[in-house]
């Protein structure tokens, strides 16, 4: 689970850093490569988190996560050391391994809502989308499983990641707000298999985000995944949430 919490603190810096200038990747089959961060290889890694055992340390290679704006680094990403950065590339893929474990840029997903249908025409004529709020697991059955199926995906379970949800939540208690909010947060992981035994796993990031002073909410989602050939997915898996 700590290397989930690592891997996963890049993007949560994208997600919440951009707050409502962030780009909106309703469509779930591209891939949108506007990130503002990039990553960059950090020749002394240093991990001051003290929960990470020397063994797991010598496993990981740090990456430093780097600002488009100011070509600054923001942060330092440890992964598995068999995995390297992927250049720009129309699969949408962040991480790569020699061995086949495919690791996915982010896509994210958010909508407005209020029960002041005017205030709803406004926000959709910004260009906002607008729609009623689901719960993650409607968004799972209705969202996320009808896309899996048409490209060819089984779904095999889920299961919740409440430290993940815990973290999104302390980090975004550290960021300025202009107007009064409630932000709640759930994290849910759904474990796939392709037609040809290929597995994957999808982390959904759900929010939802009430304005008591000028009424509606955001609400909406980050779904970051990654796929393993049969053999290796488990391993691969644990080297993401480290079970």
């Amino acid at each position: 689970m700590k290397t989930l919490i690592y891997f996963l603190c890049a993007t949560t810096l994208v997600l919440f850093s951009c707050g409502q200038n962030q780009t909106n990747h309703n469509d779930l089959a591209e891939f949108d490569d506007d990130s503002e961060y990039y990553f960059q290889d950090n020749d002394t890694p240093e991990f001051n988190e003290t929960k990470i055992s020397h063994t797991e340390k010598e496993n990981l290679k740090g990456y430093k996560v780097m600002s488009k704006q100011f070509g600054i680094p923001v942060g330092i990403m440890p992964i598995p050391k068999h995995w390297n950065v992927k250049q720009k590339n129309k699969e949408g893929i962040l991480f790569q391994s020699h061995d086949g474990v495919k690791v996915y840029g982010e896509r994210f997903v958010s909508y407005f809502y209020s029960n002041n249908q005017q205030l709803n025409y406004f926000t959709q004529q910004s260009g906002k989308p607008v729609a009623p709020v689901k719960n993650v697991n409607s968004v799972i059955q209705e969202d996320i499983l009808p896309h899996a199926k048409s490209q060819g995906l089984k779904l095999l379970k889920q299961f919740s990641l409440p430290e993940l949800a815990q973290f999104d939540k302390r980090f975004d208690s550290y960021l300025f707000k202009g107007i009064p909010e409630n932000k709640q947060f759930q994290c849910i992981a759904t474990e796939w298999e392709d037609q040809n035994g290929e597995k994957s796993i999808g982390i959904i990031r759900y929010f939802t985000n009430q304005y008591p002073s000028t009424g509606g909410m955001d609400w909406g989602y980050t779904l970051n995944a990654m796929g393993a050939p049969a053999n290796i997915y488990e391993n691969a898996k644990k080297a993401l949430l480290m079970l």
